[in-house]
């Protein structure tokens, strides 16, 4: 899953195969791990792989700036995680 993420991740911003692979590798595992904490596990689905890949690409693209998260990633995380609660009330 990690390998389909960051090829992914890669062609969204735009980078080379192997340029900056183990930076964004570790994006990837840190964002999945902060997902975990907050109550979401990353299955291996279309909608969770683009998920971290889009948390993953807004870390990137904002790591040096005071930006907040945008509201339609907000608004994807939480419908997740809404989901991850119904899963387990089922």
């Amino acid at each position: 899953m990690t390998e389909t993420i960051l090829s992914m991740l890669r062609a969204r911003l735009d980078y080379p195969p192997h340029e900056i692979d183990d930076f964004l590798r570790i994006m990837i595992e840190g964002v999945i791990e902060d997902l975990r904490k907050s109550g979401i596990h990353i299955c291996d689905n279309a909608r969770d792989i683009m998920l971290v890949t889009d948390m993953s690409a807004w870390k990137y693209s904002c790591r040096d700036k005071a930006e907040g998260m945008p509201e339609w990633l907000r608004t994807e995380r939480r419908e997740r995680f809404l989901q991850e609660v119904r899963d387990a009330v089922e």
